[in-house]
């Protein structure tokens, strides 16, 4: 309980980039594993509230694992005790203006999506390199978000004043909020130069130009409504960095260059799609070749045919699909390809031909460790076999002990 300690002074309400300040330690106690440290001043945003991330920084130089608010008071966890009864607070600047420039930038692309098409925002999540906003529709046009993105750096562009203030009473009914607040006492306005006020007790930064770039780079669906993915400032940045050098190999790649990219990369999949057709057709007449050729060595064994091949000019697949020129043919199939002691094989009855499938996979599996498997119709897979075997006499064999 911290009930005997009165609220901590939030000077993070007040002045969003103070990094570094003093303070009194009022409360420091283990809690299990962790300490506990309440000052009578912080700038430590708790973790969590509003939605916005917390910060990361130090007290005394003891590392804050996170900060959380209860009943009006700050708490510090740390994994270390704080010394002292003075305390030196500072937070991780470049983390705090990150999660300023989101916050703003949140506030500025919910006031876009309200103003030009009337939807309102349901809620916002920030993470370490993006925010992302879900907007109370469960569709969004390209052009929607096109248009926010528009006005959006229009107004970053523009360097507009962002400043936050507690109204007076009487004043809190003249404020054109773009959402009904929550709360009634001490509340928060966050005003973007007459463009957008709302109730927040978040950080932000003082002037839209500080954010540099907004850019919606997803739109997706969570929860039947439409969210949308938002770069912030240097990950707006980076993102198109990355994004241009793609574009700069591709069009190296394909001798094109950012005005034609596109289609270039259409007549190089047309050509692509054309040469498959065209090695499609080709093997199609090879396995027929092949077929013809290789009907000639046709065994007998009882009142039944066996062909057996050598596979070795084909990969498994290939194997596969020439095998399905075979299925109009009363014979027992028996393609292989052996690689010291492994032997990777398939067996297909085609035509009218039927073989007890079933049993012949057991004994191979007891023979020969086969690993595979298989139906009536196709029985596919490895098995090993000692340097001094044959494998179309074992097959044979095989087939013979099914009384074929």
């Amino acid at each position: 309980m911290y009930l005997v300690i009165e609220m901590t002074e939030k000077l993070y309400m007040i002045n969003s980039y103070l990094n570094e300040v003093e303070g009194k330690v009022l409360l420091n106690r283990k809690v299990g594993d962790e300490y506990h440290t309440i000052l009578d001043k912080t700038i430590f945003y708790p973790d969590g509230v509003g939605g916005q991330r917390g910060d990361k920084g130090w007290i005394n130089d003891v590392i804050v694992e996170k900060s959380i608010e209860k009943d009006g008071k700050i708490i510090h966890i740390t994994k270390d005790k704080i010394p002292g009864s003075t305390a030196l607070v500072k937070i991780d600047w470049e983390h705090r203006f990150q999660i300023m420039q989101q916050h703003t930038a949140q506030h500025i692309i919910s006031s876009c999506f309200h103003r030009l098409f009337d939807i309102p925002t349901i809620s916002f999540h920030a993470s370490d390199g993006f925010i992302t906003i879900d907007l109370d529709t469960d569709y969004l046009e390209n052009y929607e978000t096109e248009k926010v993105e528009e006005l959006a750096n229009t107004i970053v562009q523009n360097n507009f004043l962002v400043k936050s203030y507690f109204p007076k009473e009487e004043d809190k009914s003249k404020i054109d909020f773009r959402k009904s607040p929550k709360v009634n006492k001490n509340l928060r306005v966050v005003e973007i130069d007459s463009i957008d006020y709302s109730a927040c007790g978040g950080t932000h930064v003082n002037y839209t130009g500080e954010l540099g770039l907004l850019k919606i780079i997803e739109i997706y669906k969570q929860n039947g409504k439409a969210r949308v993915k938002v770069l912030v400032g240097k990950e707006s940045l980076l993102d198109y960095t990355k994004k241009n050098n793609i574009v700069y190999n591709l069009a190296e790649k394909l001798s094109a260059n950012s005005d034609n990219l596109i289609e270039k990369f259409d007549m190089h999949v047309e050509s692509k799609i054309s040469l498959s057709e065209n090695y499609a057709s080709l093997k199609n007449s090879f396995f027929q070749l092949l077929k013809e050729n290789s009907m000639t060595n046709l065994e007998h064994l009882g009142n039944y045919k066996l062909l057996f091949e050598n596979f070795y000019r084909l990969n498994f697949s290939e194997a596969i699909n020439y095998s399905k020129f075979f299925e109009e043919d009363n014979i027992i199939l028996i393609l292989y390809h052996q690689n010291n002691e492994l032997v990777q094989f398939l067996i297909k009855p085609c035509g009218n031909t039927t073989i007890n499938m079933e049993l012949l996979m057991d004994r191979l599996k007891n023979k020969y460790n086969l690993r595979g498997g298989g139906n009536k119709k196709l029985l596919q897979g490895i098995i090993y076999i000692s340097k001094n075997e044959n494998v179309i006499d074992i097959f044979r064999n095989e087939l013979e002990n099914l009384n074929i």
